[in-house]
C-alpha cells in the first residue's frame, strides 16, 4: 500500500496496528493510536487558532514524544512545520521566525524563556505541557495532498543567512522509506534518536524511518554518553543514527561494552559529516557493531563493515 501524506501514515498505521508502540521515553510510551490523537488534537489546536491552510508553524522544542507528535500534528493538519534550531543563537533564531512568517510557535518550558523575546512578530506562543487533550473539537483543518508542503527547514547559514528549504508530504515519506529500504526495517526494530528534531538528520531519518515502516523510536531528550547505551538495552533498541563527533565520544568511553547484552543491536548509522575511517574502524573493532557510513561516498561497503565487525 503507498501512503503519500503523513496524515496517511498515521492514520494507516493507528487503524491496522494500533497498539503497537511507536514513540518512548523514559517509562512513558505512545502505541500508533494513543499517537494518533495526539497529532489529531495538535492539528485542532492549530485550527482553533483561526490558523489557515498552509501556513508556518514553528516548533522550537528539545527532543521528546510530545515534540515529535507536535510536528507530525503540524504535518497532519496541512500546515507547514517549521524547525527552529534551538542552538543556533539569537540572531538566526530571530531570522528564522521572521523570515518564515511563522503565525503560532510550540514551545517547551525551557525553550520559552529563549524563543519569546525573539518573536514579537508572532502573536501566539504555545507550551506543549498547556496543549489540552480537550481542545475544540468543531475544529476543522484541511486533508494535505502528496504535493502540499510539510517542512520548511533552514540551512546552518556558515556561508550567509539561512536559507529555508521546503520539503513535501511525498518527499518526506521517500526520506523515511529509503531508510526502510536502506537497513530492511521491519515493524520489530526500534531507533534510538539522539539527533534534535530539529535537524534534518534526527528528524526524517530516525522519526521518518520508524514512522515508514510501522515500527518505534525511543527519544531521550538529548544525547549522553553515560545514557547512550543503557537507553539501547532498555528499550532494546535494534539501531541508531548519530553524527562522527557522538561515534568518537563514544569510543573513548573508559566503560566495559559486552555486547552480548545488546542482542537486538543490528547497526549504527554515521551521517551529516564525513566519518574517519580510523574512527570507523575502531568503533566497529571495539563495539562489534557495524557503523554504516551515509555521507557522500564511502570507501567500503556495507557488506564489508560487516564482515570487520563480525571479526572483531
Amino acid at each position: 500500500m503507498t501512503l503519500s501524506t503523513i496524515r496517511a501514515c498515521c492514520d494507516y498505521y493507528a487503524e491496522t496496528t494500533p497498539d503497537a508502540p511507536f514513540l518512548l521515553y523514559g517509562d512513558t510510551s505512545y502505541s500508533y493510536a494513543e499517537a494518533q490523537k495526539h497529532i489529531q488534537n495538535i492539528a485542532r489546536t492549530i485550527a482553533a487558532q483561526g490558523i489557515k491552510t498552509g501556513a508556518t508553524v514553528a516548533y522550537a522544542c528539545s527532543n521528546s514524544p510530545e515534540a515529535a507528535l507536535c510536528i507530525l500534528g503540524i504535518m497532519y493538519g496541512g500546515y507547514i512545520a517549521t524547525a527552529v534550531n534551538l542552538v543556533s543563537g539569537d540572531t538566526t533564531i530571530g531570522y528564522v521566525l521572521e523570515h518564515s512568517e511563522v503565525e503560532l510557535i510550540f514551545v517547551d518550558p525551557v525553550s520559552e524563556t529563549l524563543v519569546r523575546p525573539l518573536a514579537a512578530h508572532t502573536t501566539t506562543i504555545l507550551r506543549l505541557d498547556q496543549v489540552s487533550e480537550s481542545s475544540d473539537a468543531t475544529a476543522e483543518y484541511a486533508m494535505p495532498n502528496e504535493d502540499d508542503y510539510a517542512l520548511l527547514m533552514y540551512t546552518s547559514g556558515t556561508t550567509g543567512r539561512p536559507k529555508g528549504v521546503l520539503h513535501s508530504h511525498k518527499s518526506m515519506l521517500a526520506g523515511g522509506k529509503n531508510v526502510v529500504i536502506g537497513h530492511e526495517l521491519t515493524a520489530q526494530d526500534r531507533a534510538l534518536c539522539v539527533l534534535p528534531l530539529y535537524h534534518i538528520n534526527g528528524l526524517c531519518v530516525t522519526l521518518m524511518g520508524p514512522l515508514s515502516s510501522g515500527s518505534s523510536v525511543a527519544l531521550p531528550e538529548k544525547f549522553s554518553t553515560s545514557k547512550f547505551w543503557p537507553d539501547i538495552q532498555k528499550h532494546h533498541c535494534s539501531w541508531f543514527s548519530v553524527v562522527p563527533t557522538q561515534i568518537s565520544y563514544l569510543l573513548h568511553q573508559d566503560t566495559p561494552f559486552d555486547k552480548s547484552q545488546y542482542p537486538a543491536l543490528r547497526f549504527g548509522r554515521s551521517a551529516s559529516a564525513p566519518l574517519s575511517p580510523d574512527v570507523h574502524t575502531a568503533f566497529e573493532a571495539r563495539f562489534s557493531i557495524p557503523m554504516i557510513e551515509t555521507m557522500g561516498l564511502n570507501r567500503r561497503t556495507n557488506s564489508q563493515q560487516s564482515d570487520a565487525a563480525r571479526k572483531a
